[in-house]
Formats: structure tokens, sequence, C-alpha cells
């Protein structure tokens, strides 16, 4: 299941970029939820946010994206060294697991597994850089 998707813009386009998606988005009911480091990271979404705007002007990635770790039941193959299927995630150990897989399979650190209070309570994450370049994280979202 994904948890959140995370785009980053430059510094110079942000406060548009912001603007855009709150009005095309509104329509769906998202808004401004969270707004953290001086506006330069800001979180939309309905209830909670799911839909994050980034300024960087060092920006790596153009965007990223989190598999929440705690709502599988089964455990499935991963489908290819991608990680475009994550399977099985429960719990921190498999947030950890999927993170080796990602560096087996050609991925890149991006940051180790751990807690990261910022984000809320129980919040633990381990991310990498995809083949081509992408941010992605595993999550488990526990309390």
């Amino acid at each position: 299941m994904l948890d959140h998707f995370s785009i980053y813009t430059s510094a110079a386009l942000h406060e548009a970029t912001v603007a855009f998606y709150l009005a095309a988005l509104a329509p769906l009911g998202y808004q401004k939820i969270v707004d953290i480091l001086d506006g330069q990271v800001v979180g939309l979404g309905v209830t909670s946010p799911d839909f994050w705007i980034s300024s960087d002007n060092n920006v790596v990635t153009n965007a990223h994206f989190a598999f929440r770790a705690d709502e599988l039941e089964a455990s499935l193959p991963v489908a290819d060294a991608r990680l475009t299927s994550v399977s099985g995630l429960k719990d921190q150990s498999t947030v950890d697991k999927c993170y080796a897989k990602g560096l087996e399979t050609g991925g890149r650190d991006n940051g180790k597994p751990g807690l990261r209070p910022q984000y809320g309570p129980g919040y633990y994450g381990g991310y990498l850089y995809d083949p081509i370049g992408n941010g992605m994280e595993i999550v488990h979202r526990g309390v």
C-alpha cells in the first residue's frame, strides 16, 4: 500500500507549485495539513498529509514514494530488482529486510532504517534511491 508521495521543487518555484496543487486538489478535499521548515516543506491531504511538496535547490531526485509496512497480510515475492512490489511488511525488521534487499539489487543508500520521530510517533523508515534515481522509502508506523 502506498503511504505517501513527495515532489521536489526549486525555491523559486516552490510557492507557485504549492498554490497549484492546493487549487488542483481542492475538489478532492485536499488542503494544507502541515507546513514545516518555514514553509519549505508542505504536506497536503484530506485528513493527514499524504502528498508532500519540498523546496530544495540541491535536488537529487524529483519524486519520492513510500510503501506502508504495517497493513499487508500475505508475504508475496518481490517482483523485480527495482522493488516495484514490496512484500510482507508488518514491522521494523521487515523494513530492514527490504532495505537490505534493495541495496543488494542495485539500490543506493539514502538513509539507513531507523526511527524518525519528527514524522510521527513510531515512524520507522529506510530510504533508498532506486536504480534510475528515484527516492524510495519503506515505512512502518508502529506505536
